[in-house]
């Protein structure tokens, strides 16, 4: 896979500007509320709709709009009415979904209601045509990519999306030859775009995901955000017990789990009777509550791994993966990271406040020499408006990063210094 990716945003919330190279391994450092998880969001959005998830988002839309009108509609009429679309309610359910459905399912509707007469049947028609404009509308690859990457962005972002009045953003580059662009107006459109269809039809991530709460392995309340919804369904996948080659195949990605499974200490598993996550080491077992906060922030991608979610090519977000991590901890998980981009083609796209962590991303990647596909981004405030801009940082200005957050060990230094003069003065 060769590709170029560029993301240049303006003016998107706390974001002044931000021309990103998306390379290999991405990092961006700054402290909280500087836009950092706003642009996470973004990309989960754009790379998403052109996925194959975002085909699923779509179909999966169609499907619940069909099931409802047959499950409205069918009691209006008379008994025979209702039978019919009973059966065609369980001819939905028990295919699997995809556009041929749709166009057989519309068909039958539409063949059934030209033999019954009932109150409001004009408003049942004036129903279905509009459900024919969404199937129509979902076969063209263009309009389902923009309505899909529209729902998406208001489910990310949700009321705040109505403060985001003149952002504008560009995604453009080269993709496996095929070039791409999308001019993206917020507050102004809700989209204006020109991308190649060829791009839609070869720009697909094995699995776009974002990861940035272990609190999900807790069954907290879910979320309206769609990568919350998809990271929960992930992780409680049922694997396929007739996956009999499946060692053999995902040897590079076992290989990768087993340093995952080395530095937890045990294994996490998701309980399906009971709907809950257990942690498992030495033959005891663990609760959530109970288990630390730190492994959980690992958790998500052993998961992920055992249940061939994370797979080779995949574009994997994490919003400060290093949180609650101990500092060696942090080392090893750097290095696991930059291996998954070596060893399995993973693109990274992380986010982080920890000057320590983003430093051991930036020597493994030099270390494993990917360096020269590693991008190093600082958050840094616009003078006179509460804004930042993204700026790039050269390799050998990684120091930058310990000067615009605060090195915490010169606090220390500068604490205990004090801290002796204050004895001698008492001597």
């Amino acid at each position: 896979m060769v590709a170029e990716m560029l993301l240049e945003i303006e003016n998107l919330g706390l974001i002044n500007k931000a021309n990103l190279d998306i390379g290999k391994i991405n990092v961006i450092v700054g402290k909280n509320s500087t836009g950092k998880s706003t642009s996470s969001k973004f990309l989960f959005s754009l790379l998403t709709a052109a996925s194959s998830e975002g085909i699923q988002l779509a179909n999966m839309d169609i499907h619940s709009k069909l099931l409802n009108f047959v499950l409205y509609w069918g009691t209006k009429g008379s008994q025979e009415m209702d039978d019919k679309f009973k059966q065609i309610r369980n001819s939905l359910m028990r295919h699997s979904v995809s556009s041929e459905l749709f166009d057989d399912i519309y068909s039958n509707i539409a063949l059934t209601l030209e033999n019954y007469d009932f109150k409001d049947k004009e408003l049942c028609i004036n129903d279905l045509n509009d459900l024919f404009r969404i199937i129509k509308l979902n076969k063209d690859e263009y309009s389902r990519y923009i309505t899909v990457f529209n729902a998406l962005i208001e489910s990310e972002y949700g009321s705040s999306l109505n403060r985001f009045s003149n952002a504008h953003i560009k995604f453009h580059g080269n993709y496996n030859g095929v070039e791409f662009n999308q001019d993206i107006k917020i507050g102004v459109e809700k989209s204006q775009s020109n991308i190649s269809k060829d791009f839609l039809n070869y720009f697909n991530f094995q699995n776009v995901i974002y990861l940035d709460s272990p609190s999900i392995l807790e069954n907290n309340p879910r979320s309206s955000q769609y990568h919350l919804r998809v990271l929960e369904r992930k992780l409680k996948k049922i694997k396929n017990p007739d996956e009999i080659y499946s060692d053999e195949f995902f040897k590079d990605l076992n290989d990768f789990k087993r340093r995952i499974d080395e530095l937890i200490g045990g294994n996490f598993e998701y309980v399906h009777s009971e709907d809950v996550f257990i942690f498992k080491k030495d033959d005891e077992t663990f609760s959530m509550e109970n288990t630390a906060s730190g492994l959980k922030q690992l958790a998500t991608i052993q998961i992920l791994l055992d249940n061939n979610e994370l797979t080779k090519n995949s574009f994997l977000i994490l919003d400060e993966p290093e949180i609650n991590l101990h500092p060696g901890f942090q080392v090893e998980f750097a290095e696991i990271l930059v291996l998954a981009a070596r060893d399995l083609n993973i693109t990274l796209y992380i986010n982080t406040h920890s000057p320590f962590f983003a430093e051991a991303i930036e020597a493994y990647s030099r270390y494993y020499n990917l360096i020269d596909d590693t991008n190093f981004y600082l958050t840094e405030k616009v003078d006179g408006i509460d804004k930042y801009n993204y700026n790039l940082l050269d390799n050998d200005e990684i120091i930058e990063v310990y000067d615009n957050l605060g090195n915490p060990f010169d606090i220390i230094h500068k604490i205990k210094v004090q801290a002796d003069l204050k004895d001698d003065l008492r001597d």
